[in-house]
């Protein structure tokens, strides 16, 4: 029970610290149950940066389109389809070049590790780069 309070913990603290948000769904808490009743989970949870909230929202708000409800909503959503898609070519295209540099910086220290050890500086710069990866996405 313990460890699984520290997964959680450390779980809460990644998301918190990455700068994602957890947003609330409607309906049930939990989407998932195990027989016994022992175990409940919330599969349906989506998890997004702020960035994303952020750029989803204004996007929204600017679109200017008339008719009844189900219209409107419907026609915003094929507008923000096609955005959220020339946005995600823009930004990710960008975000996998740094993922790459990171990845490799990280094998090339590894490789190195094996063979001679890691310096102080070189330490520290390994340790670094999963987090500008996650600084990244950010």
């Amino acid at each position: 029970m313990l460890q699984n309070f520290r997964d959680i913990s450390s779980f809460d603290g990644f998301v918190s610290g990455s700068g994602l948000i957890d947003i609330p769904l409607h309906g049930r808490k939990f989407t998932w149950y195990k027989p016994d009743g022992s175990c409940k989970s919330r599969i349906d949870t989506i998890v997004l940066g702020i960035k994303v909230k952020d750029f989803v929202s204004s996007k929204w708000q600017s679109y200017s389109i008339e008719g009844w409800g189900c219209y409107v909503v419907k026609e915003k959503f094929k507008c923000l389809t096609k955005d959220l898609k020339s946005w995600n070519r823009m930004v990710f295209s960008t975000i996998e070049k740094n993922i790459e540099k990171q990845s490799d910086v990280i094998q090339k220290l590894d490789l190195i590790d094996e063979v001679f050890g890691l310096e102080d500086y070189e330490v520290i710069r390994r340790n670094e780069a999963p987090a500008l990866l996650f600084r990244e996405l950010n």
